[in-house]
C-alpha cells in the first residue's frame, strides 16, 4: 500500500522528522541577511504557539554526521524549531515533504531556487539567484546542452524574474566582474612591479616580468649567468633567508646574452 502510495504521488512523502536528524544545506545562500536572527526568534515565538503553517521540503542522503535528511527548503523553521528545542519548547519534530535527491549540484541549485520562490527577497538575493542560474545556463552551453530561447528568458524562468529584469541584473553583474577584473589587473601590475625591484636588487642584472609570468634577466658573460644559476641553485639570501627568486621559482626564468 505504502508503495502504491509513493508512486502515485511521484515518490514525495510527507513525515514528521526530528531536527536532529536534518542538515542545513551548505549551498542554501538564502541565510545571508543582516536581520536572519531576528527572523528566525520571531518564527520560533509563532512555532511555539501556533505550531508549523507549512512543510519544510528535505532529501534523503547520508553524511558522515549521522543525519539522513538534508534540506532544500525551511532553513528558518528548521533553525527556529532547534532553536525552541534547545530551550525546552516543543517536540523537536518538523513537518517536512520528502522528494527525490538531486541528480547533481546545479539540479540541486535550481530546485534550491524554486522552492524558496515564495520569499520576500532582497536586490542582493536576486542578484545572486540570478548569478548561480548563469553559471549554470553557462555549463550547460559548454557541455553542449544550451537551454532553448533567450538566455535572459530562461533565467528568468528558473527565478521567477521577467527578461528585463534578468536582463538589468546581467548588466550589474558584469559590471562588478569588469571591476573586479580591473582591480585584479592593478594588482598584478603593482606585484610584477615591485618583484622586477626585488630581483633586479638580488640578482645585480635588469630583470623584465612579462604579462605571462615569464622572467627574463640579462646577463652580460657566461660568468654572470654561472653566478646566476648559483644564486638560484642556492635560494637563500646571505642572511639565510629565502629570497625573492625562490619564491618565484614556479615561474619561467630564462637567462640571455645581450642582443
Amino acid at each position: 500500500m505504502s508503495s502504491l502510495l509513493d508512486l502515485m504521488s511521484g515518490g514525495v512523502k510527507f513525515e514528521k522528522i526530528r531536527v536532529t536528524d536534518i542538515r542545513p544545506n551548505p549551498r542554501n545562500f538564502y541565510g545571508e541577511t543582516e536581520d536572519e536572527e531576528e527572523y528566525i526568534d520571531t518564527m520560533a515565538q509563532l512555532i511555539s504557539e501556533n505550531g508549523q503553517e507549512s512543510n519544510g521540503v528535505v532529501f534523503e542522503q547520508s553524511g558522515d554526521d549521522g543525519r539522513h535528511y538534508t534540506l532544500l527548503s525551511g532553513e528558518r523553521r528548521w533553525k527556529a524549531i532547534t532553536k525552541n528545542l534547545e530551550e525546552g519548547k516543543g517536540d523537536g519534530l518538523m513537518d517536512v515533504k520528502i522528494v527525490s535527491k538531486p541528480e547533481d549540484d546545479a539540479d540541486e541549485y535550481l530546485r534550491l531556487i524554486r522552492n524558496n520562490a515564495q520569499r520576500n527577497k532582497s536586490k542582493q538575493i536576486r542578484e545572486k539567484e540570478v548569478e548561480i542560474v548563469l553559471g549554470i545556463y553557462n555549463q550547460l552551453a559548454e557541455q553542449g546542452q544550451r537551454p532553448v530561447g533567450k538566455k535572459r528568458e530562461w533565467i528568468g524562468a528558473q527565478v521567477g524574474l521577467s527578461p528585463r529584469q534578468v536582463q538589468s541584473y546581467l548588466k550589474a553583474l558584469e559590471s562588478a566582474q569588469e571591476g573586479q577584473e580591473k582591480l585584479e589587473d592593478e594588482h598584478t601590475a603593482l606585484e610584477s612591479q615591485r618583484l622586477t625591484e626585488s630581483l633586479t636588487a638580488l640578482t645585480g642584472h635588469k630583470t623584465k616580468i612579462t604579462k605571462s609570468f615569464a622572467v627574463t634577466i640579462r646577463c652580460h658573460s657566461l660568468e654572470d649567468i654561472q653566478s646566476l644559476k648559483e644564486l638560484l641553485e642556492k635560494g637563500v639570501n646571505p642572511n639565510g633567508t629565502v629570497s625573492t627568486m625562490s619564491e618565484t621559482s614556479d615561474r619561467d626564468h630564462t637567462s640571455q646574452d645581450p642582443e
